[in-house]
């Protein structure tokens, strides 16, 4: 009878992962051959299809996610894709290596639950990660973000299994993937000093209360090391020193490149709604979870639940210590930075639903169907979130912007250079003059793909650039539709223009002539 619960448990849990992973990769299939956008096309040309002294030495671009390009160089070479002309011709390829990023970091976060927590947090975690919007944004773009989270979510497990029994080699795994995240983006050094912090405050604890016990110590500071938070503490010292000294041949550039993106150069309002901005966008809408957080810590307060309590705050410190490190230092930074704050963030999702199941018996008895409402109120936010998003990538087109961060990009939804550029290629390589660019939209991609094309193109700042003639139609490639129109109806009030595609898009193509 145990055995056959055991199992029912299993096979519900797996059911809950399935349930939780399957609309996510439906969804990431439609981004695997997605063409590549202005900093994909940059690390590529700039540090995977570069000479290697360039990969590890060459900071003047954040771009460069030294140790992501190393592996990226080693993927790619192993393909036989050394050239972007290549790359650009094999998007799925090239980004299937950040599906298994992905892909390891569900299983790294389901394994997360299960070893440390129980099955629901391990549904829960994952469900959490699949219907992220931002997840789903970063999980196969070609840059280091996805290999971030992948990573963070190593350090957690290994960090986990240190505190529980410090061995040696637990040491050198904790360190190794420690050091590795430091190496693939510099910022992700807070995440390391966060869990640093939390871990110096458990040793002291520690400490005081081995003392308190009666235990033999001379002072306070070698029982704190000796502890397993301290020795772990130190392991994570170690790496953020090891990840230092492999960042030294980048150092003059890393440095100089802090100066230049440093300063008071924001508002105070900017700063203090970086953090609310950033979380709302990991919410996704699903703002009945964070109801779920606030009641668990409410009843956990009440109840005295200091288990709980303590794990929950200590995420929430996690969260918080690199915005409140940004806040002091006085700038805004790229929202992406933050984006390996996701994996805490869902686990203080998951532990606060499961601590709330745990807590009120009736609901243990009614667990499945409530979990299976949250799996179905996740998914369906999912939806949504990306629906509301694809309406204002379409409203940025109509309106001329180019949104940027991680919830709304202009190159995940009407975009396709390649595709359109194709289209003219083949229909129009009978034209004798070039194609005339207006407002390029990406100006490092669309020239890219133009070239790999093989189109003879020039670009012209204004309209009235625009050469027309009523004899023979001009094929002008835009973004921003309308502000284009707008612009060639003043510099040509006879202009007549056809948009050669069914629909408007982040980049257009136009036959535009003189009315004879």
């Amino acid at each position: 009878m145990i055995r056959w619960k055991k199992r029912q448990a299993g096979l519900a849990a797996a059911g809950g992962l399935a349930l939780a992973c399957l609309p996510f990769f439906y969804w990431l299939a439609g981004y695997l051959n997605l063409d590549f956008w202005y900093d994909e096309v940059f690390s590529l040309t700039h540090f995977i299809f570069a000479p290697w002294l360039t990969t590890l030495t060459d900071y003047t671009s954040a771009n460069n996610h030294i140790f992501f390009e190393i592996l990226s160089r080693l993927y790619l070479s192993a393909l036989n894709i050394r050239d972007l002309s290549t790359a650009l011709d094999h998007p799925a390829e090239v980004r299937a290596l950040m599906l298994v990023y992905t892909a390891l970091t569900l299983v790294v976060t389901a394994a997360i639950g299960f070893k440390y927590f129980n099955r629901r947090v391990a549904v829960l975690a994952v469900l959490g990660l699949t219907t992220t919007l931002p997840y789903l944004n970063d999980a196969v773009q070609f840059r280091g973000y996805s290999l971030s989270l992948l990573l963070t979510a190593l350090v957690v497990y290994f960090l986990l299994a240190h505190l529980r029994h410090p061995q040696w080699k637990t040491s050198l795994a904790l360190g190794a993937v420690s050091t590795a995240l430091i190496y693939t983006v510099p910022t992700n050094a807070y995440f390391i000093g966060g869990a640093i912090l939390l871990l110096g405050a458990a040793s002291v604890i520690h400490a005081r209360k081995a003392q308190a016990s009666g235990q033999p110590a001379s002072g306070w500071l070698r029982p704190a090391m000796a502890s397993p938070e301290g020795i772990t503490l130190l392991v994570l010292v170690a790496a953020s020193l090891l990840a230092g000294l492999l960042y030294l041949p980048a150092l003059r550039n890393l440095l100089h490149y802090g100066i230049q993106h440093s300063g008071a150069i924001y508002s105070l309002k900017t700063r203090l709604l970086l953090a609310p901005r950033t979380l709302a966008y990991f919410l996704s809408y699903r703002y009945l979870l964070l109801l779920g957080v606030i009641l668990g810590l409410a009843v956990a307060v009440q109840r005295k639940s200091h288990g709980y309590l303590v794990q929950s705050l200590s995420l929430i410190f996690v969260i918080g210590f690199p915005f409140a490190v940004h806040f002091l230092a006085g700038f805004e930074p790229v929202d992406r930075i933050f984006s390996l704050l996701m994996l805490p963030f869902v686990f203080l999702i998951a532990l606060s639903l499961d601590y709330l199941l745990s807590a009120f018996p009736i609901l243990i008895r009614w667990q499945g169907w409530l979990i299976g409402l949250v799996i179905l109120y996740c998914q369906a936010t999912l939806a949504f979130a990306i629906g509301v998003r694809n309406t204002q990538l379409l409203a940025d087109i109509h309106q001329g912007h180019t949104s940027q961060n991680i919830n709304d990009n202009y190159f995940q939804a009407f975009y396709g250079p390649s595709q359109l550029i194709a289209v003219y290629h083949d229909a129009y390589q009978k034209a004798s003059d070039p194609l005339v660019i207006l407002y390029y939209g990406d100006n490092l991609a669309t020239p890219a793909y133009l070239a790999n094309e093989n189109i003879p193109a020039i670009k012209v700042a204004e309209a009235s650039q625009v050469p027309l003639t009523p004899s023979a139609a001009t094929y002008v490639l835009t973004a921003f539709p309308d502000l284009f129109l707008r612009a060639l109806q003043v510099a040509y009030p006879a202009a007549q223009c056809q948009l050669l595609q069914p629909e408007p898009a982040f980049l257009n193509l136009y036959g535009c002539r003189l009315a004879q």
